[in-house]
């Protein structure tokens, strides 16, 4: 049982630090836009930057939920719960990732680039202390 807990928080560690690389590549962007701006890096660079944080967070956090199904310990009913949710898990991952891209472009011309801000900040809250599985 303690081997799965400590599983479990070394999953959400690395979660969590591709959330705050993401978080602090596309603050890095916006003070180089702000102060910077002289220097003409191509928009490829930043994409893959950005790109790949987003898509190992995303991957890690299918791979949790995987092995969380895979316990002998959890009831059947829970464990349906998170194979179906494992593929609205994927989908909604690969969504967020062609989303962002299609709208690279805009996202440096105009103020909405805030909201993913808030969006990362929102994912950092510890919203189930207290949740046991």
């Amino acid at each position: 049982m303690k081997k799965s807990r400590v599983k479990k928080r070394k999953i959400q560690n690395k979660s969590n630090f591709f959330l705050c690389t993401a978080f602090l590549i596309e603050f890095g962007y916006v003070l180089y836009l702000l102060l910077i701006a002289k220097f003409e890096i191509p928009s490829i660079f930043w994409i893959a930057l950005w790109l790949v944080p987003v898509v190992g967070s995303s991957v890690i956090y299918i791979l949790s939920r995987r092995s969380v199904a895979k316990r002998d310990d959890l009831p059947e009913k829970f464990k349906e719960q998170y194979k179906d949710g494992d593929d609205r898990s994927t989908y909604l991952s690969y969504f967020l990732v062609v989303l962002n891209l299609a709208f690279y472009p805009f996202l440096h011309s105009t103020p909405i680039i805030f909201l993913w801000y808030f969006i990362l900040i929102l994912a950092f809250i510890p919203w189930h202390n207290n949740e046991k599985i």
